[in-house]
This record gives C-alpha cells, structure tokens and sequence, in this order.
C-alpha cells in the first residue's frame, strides 16, 4: 500500500473518531423543564434579536393568553410564544408566520388535538421553531367521517376532496412561505394515532431539521413521510435533516418518500437515530414511490428526487448510514483489530 493511501487512510479513520465524539457531544442534549438561567437566555434572546415573548397559560394570568392560537394570532413574525404547562386542544396553524413555539417543560406541555380531520393537524407549521413540546395527534371515536361519496370524479372536479376523508398529521409542514426559509423540531414527544405523525411537503430553498426528538406512530401509517414539489417550479436546495432521534412504529412503516418530480434533488442526512421496536434493515420500514417514474430511480433506495448524504451514520438501523460511513467505521475496526493483535 502506497504512502499516499495509508495517509488518507488514517486522515479518514481520525475524521471518524472527531464526528463521532462531535455527535455524542452535540446530539445528546436532554430537553426538560426550563431552569431559571434558561428562561433567562431565552430573554436575552428575545432582546438581542427584538423578539417579543408571549405567555400562554392555563390560567389565563393577566398579561397571558389562554390558548396557543390567541397568542399566535396576536404574534408579530420572529416572535416567541412561551407555552406554561397544560393540555391544550387545539389545532394550530402558524404557517403565515416564522415563530419560536416552545414549551416550559415537554412532559406537562401538551398540545393535543383530533386529527380524523386533514386539514385540521395538530400544528400547521412552515418556519421558524418547535421545542420542548408533547405534540399528540388522537382519534375519537364521536368523530365520523362519511366516505360514501369520495369518488373519483369527485377527486377529479376537486383536487382537495381528499382532505375531507384522509385523516391529519401531528404536525404538517407543507405550505408556500416555506420558500427560502427554515424550521426546527427540537426536544419534542411526536404522537399520532391516525396519520403520520410528521408531513412534510417540500419547497425549493428549503430546510427542515428534526431533533432530540421522540417520534411513536399508533395508527395505520408511520412516523415521518416526506415529498418533493408537485408543482411546475423544481427545487434542487432542499434538506431533511433528522438528529438523535428515536422512532417507534405501530405500523410496519417508519420513513416514507414519495418522488412527483425526479428532476428535484433532496438531501437527506440522518445521525444518531434509533428505532426502538424495529430495527432491521427491510423496505418494510422505508417504503418509496416514484410518481411518473418507469423503473427504479437511482437516488436513496431507488427513490427518484431523494439522497442521503456522506455524513449520514450512527444510526440503527444501517439503511440510514452512508458508504463513506460504512467505509470509515471498517477502517477503524481494521485499525482496532490490528492494535488487539500487537498487544496480544
């Protein structure tokens, strides 16, 4: 072996060693109850970058609001809305608005709502921020949807039809002031009993981020479903980054992308992600579709518009881990199993 080889050789074992270090030190950030230092940095926050902070509570103390839409309606764009703990019922829509959504403590902030309904979610979001929330999408049974007349001229003459008869996401993310923008899901307990739990309808020049987060489908869907742009624009900057997350799945599916056009490009990037109940490597959990496509696309597992990136790795399972990780995680248990035979 050439000098030349075993130098970027040992150049791509030490990068695995420092992103392995980086990710345990960054990804592993518990989210809980805010202290007293951190309700004071999220003011300092609110100061440095002329946000206003809006308090919903329960309560209804004066100077807060009493439900998550009052304050979001009454929120200027950039604003933060500080949710104290409680179960709240609604279906919130901040589409319109990049907004810091946070809750004081994820285990007693709990935004709840019925999603037999599509176009009613439990949060409609399209930039901004989402923390440190339980967010859980419920069935009730006095909820009836009559699908006796959902045909298909009726999908025909009405390409919305459908949203009358399909069940909602936990969260929904599909909406135009996406373009050129940016959201984080961090620190949150994701929980739909319907629909998947996350959607996400991409734009071009778009960012999605999910992290530290607890993701559990118990319905007959999965935990995160993703598309490209079904309109006549394409997009090649689009980014799905998923972080330290655990999924856990009812249902066989756990990830699901569907390609409408195959000139668009997606990058996805998973690291440090667990399954909790599945962990095998099987399409089972990751299904694909390919819209308008003949054959096998050539992207993440024959996904048209999707690929995953070279520093996707330390997830379980291996589907989400990339070659070069593959190759970098071979090198160091070469360069292990060399160091064991010298000291042996």
């Amino acid at each position: 072996m050439s000098k030349n080889v075993c130098f970027r050789n040992f150049i791509l074992g030490i990068s695995a060693v420092i992103m392995t270090v980086f990710c345990l030190a960054v990804f592993s950030l518990p989210v809980s109850a805010m202290t007293d230092d951190e309700l004071a940095v999220l003011v300092d926050r609110a100061n440095a970058e002329k946000r206003n902070i809006l308090i919903v509570s329960k309560g209804g103390e004066t100077g807060t609001y009493l439900t998550i839409n009052e304050a979001v309606a009454a929120a200027k764009n950039r604003d933060i809305i500080l949710v104290l703990p409680g179960e709240y019922d609604e279906s919130i829509d901040m589409t319109e608005k990049e907004l810091i959504l946070t809750g004081f403590d994820k285990e007693t902030c709990i935004i709840t709502h019925d999603t037999t309904n599509y176009l009613t979610p439990v949060i409609n979001a399209a930039a901004g921020e989402i923390s440190n929330l339980t967010i859980k999408g419920y069935f009730s049974p006095d909820t009836v949807m009559d699908y006796t007349n959902f045909t298909q001229d009726l999908k025909d003459t009405d390409p919305y039809a459908f949203a009358r008869f399909v069940p909602g996401y936990a969260i929904h993310v599909d909406d135009n002031h996406m373009y050129n923008n940016n959201l984080m899901i961090c620190g949150c307990d994701i929980l739909n009993q319907q629909n998947f739990c996350i959607g996400i309808g991409l734009r071009n020049h778009y960012s999605i981020a999910i992290k530290d987060c607890f993701v559990y489908a118990n319905g007959g869907y999965g935990c995160l479903f993703v598309h490209d742009p079904d309109r006549i624009e394409t997009g090649t900057d689009m980014n799905v980054m998923v972080l330290n997350s655990k999924f856990s799945s009812g249902f066989k599916t756990v990830l699901k992308l569907q390609t409408v056009r195959p000139e668009n490009r997606v990058n996805l990037m998973f690291v440090g992600n667990k399954f909790i109940d599945k962990v095998e490597d099987t399409s089972e959990y990751f299904v694909v579709e390919n819209d308008e496509i003949v054959g096998v696309g050539e992207g993440f597992l024959g996904s048209g518009a999707f690929y995953l990136t070279e520093n996707s790795g330390f997830n379980t399972p291996g589907v989400l881990n990339s070659a070069m990780y593959d190759y970098l995680q071979n090198f160091m248990n070469d360069v292990l199993s060399v160091v064991k035979l010298n000291v042996s």
